[in-house]
């Protein structure tokens, strides 16, 4: 082979070479900004999700029936991380429901299990129907109970919705 051959064959190697270079790239750029649209569409999400969890429990009074639904519906939900507390002065004594004369009970149905309280008597349930029937069988049918959200953004964006005994 004489060199123009040789230069040639040189100069179409470089050619492909930046081609597979550049496809490279240009897939490499759209799996970027594939992944960037999912990042903001799941951040929209989860601001929606936001806006509707303070919108259907923020500020809101509930009865005990009402609220027994609600918590069922709450722990169940496959689309957040959601913690409800129950925070009452109550207990029940001789079969009866007692008003505490001082402090409070906080009673967390959590798919977490590392929950603390600070200087609140806390018992930490699993989320479940029957867990969540238990407790709140307890109380009349239209006991009234108070609402809150919470949004924890600097943890793993848990959602606490506290509804507490009037």
């Amino acid at each position: 082979m004489d060199n123009a051959q040789k230069a040639i064959m040189i100069g179409v190697g470089l050619f492909i070479t930046i081609i597979v270079i550049a496809a490279v790239m240009l897939i490499t750029g759209i799996g970027q900004d594939l992944l960037n649209s999912g990042t903001n569409q799941l951040t929209g999400i989860s601001e929606s999700l936001r806006t509707q969890m303070a919108e259907e429990y923020d500020g809101k009074t509930f009865t005990t029936t009402q609220l027994k639904a609600s918590c069922y519906d709450l722990v169940n939900r496959n689309d957040a991380s959601v913690k409800v507390e129950l925070v009452h002065s109550y207990e029940v004594t001789g079969g009866a429901l007692q008003k505490l004369t001082s402090g409070s009970r906080t009673i967390t149905f959590s798919k977490s299990s590392n929950e603390e309280a600070s200087g609140i008597v806390t018992q930490t349930l699993a989320p479940t129907n029957s867990n969540i029937t238990a407790v709140l069988n307890n109380f009349g049918a239209t006991h009234k109970w108070k609402s809150s959200v919470d949004y924890d953004s600097t943890d793993t964006g848990i959602i606490t919705v506290t509804f507490t005994a009037q």
